[in-house]
């Protein structure tokens, strides 16, 4: 897969869980899958918090499609570099974090987090454009 398809991949698949974020943010009973999975619907402050990973995985997107060269939304490649790198890794101490998880809800997210970890590893070993 080459760098650019599998940054497209991925920030459709960031764009998904950012919509989740902000349907959590807005009080939709699915917190089950979420922050612990302790509360259907998030209290306050885990909503905030919602609304703030909406906007990291947002600057995820940007990073990844950056970097991959499929829109110039970062210009500094430095902070595409390491940015990519960063987010590798973090997607892959999701994974653990999620399969770790005592909530069955949050444990669907190893598959998803996974792949954006596979991702962001083929977006960050191809040819910076």
């Amino acid at each position: 897969m080459s760098g650019p398809l599998a940054a497209v991949f991925a920030a459709i698949v960031l764009f998904g869980v950012a919509v989740f974020q902000l349907l959590l943010a807005a009080g939709i009973p699915w917190g089950r899958y979420a922050w612990g999975g302790a509360y259907e619907i998030l209290p306050t402050r885990l909503r905030l918090s919602s609304l703030v990973a909406v906007l990291i995985y947002l600057l995820a997107v940007a990073i990844i499609l950056s970097r991959a060269g499929v829109v110039e939304l970062i210009t500094n490649t430095r902070v595409t570099h390491i940015g990519i790198w960063v987010l590798v890794v973090l997607f892959g101490v999701g994974v653990i974090l999620n399969a770790l998880s005592r909530s069955k809800g949050e444990r669907l997210w190893v598959p998803v987090v996974f792949l954006l970890s596979a991702l962001c590893f083929v977006v960050a070993r191809s040819e910076p454009r």
